[in-house]
């Protein structure tokens, strides 16, 4: 499990810096990943299950910012769009 859990956070971060949303929904993926090898640990792993808990929260909080920065370039382009038709 924890191979998985650290192909799907290569893949993540690689997808990510090639600007790609998909990479932070597979962070988050890997996030679970790694919140299972935390349980399935004897003892727990409370310091990997706790930062997993936050990793996650990051990720959630980038993808919405992400999401609302391409709304925003699509609203401005459109917007200047506009604008160039109105005086063309």
């Amino acid at each position: 499990m924890d191979w998985i859990a650290a192909a799907l956070d290569l893949l993540g971060k690689w997808q990510v810096g090639n600007k790609k949303k998909i990479g932070w929904i597979i962070h988050i993926l890997a996030v679970f990943a790694w919140a299972a090898v935390a349980l399935l640990q004897t003892p727990i792993l409370w310091g990997l299950l706790s930062s997993c808990g936050i990793y996650c929260l990051i990720n959630v909080r980038n993808l919405i910012k992400w999401v609302k920065e391409d709304k925003e370039k699509v609203s401005d382009q459109t917007s200047e769009s506009e604008k160039e038709h109105d005086n063309g």
